[in-house]
């Protein structure tokens, strides 16, 4: 289950929150003045990692991206995490400036 919780609420009962990641397997995002700040998640979960999800879906679609060699897939799928990191990074400035 993914939910939110405050940063307050994250301090008073992170040993809580902590066990339902762990044990449940939920998802926690951590906000701040309503900005998402951080999230909880297992260390196992393909939420932990960038490419997680990206190779699994690799895997789904393997058939229909086969002519793709493992090289080319991970330097495609690199240059796709820095250019939204890259547009992320500068939408945030444009926020704060």
């Amino acid at each position: 289950m993914k939910r939110t919780v405050t940063a307050v609420e994250a301090r008073r009962n992170l040993g809580e929150l902590l066990e339902q990641v762990y044990y449940r397997g939920d998802e926690i995002v951590i906000e701040r003045a309503g900005k998402p700040m951080a999230t909880l998640v297992r260390p196992d979960s393909a939420a932990s990692s960038d490419l997680a999800w990206i190779r699994d879906w690799m895997r789904e679609n393997a058939e229909r991206n086969k002519e793709l060699t493992e090289d080319e897939v991970e330097r495609l799928v690199t240059e796709e995490v820095k250019a939204v990191r890259a547009a992320a990074a500068k939408k945030e400035r444009g926020k704060s400036a």
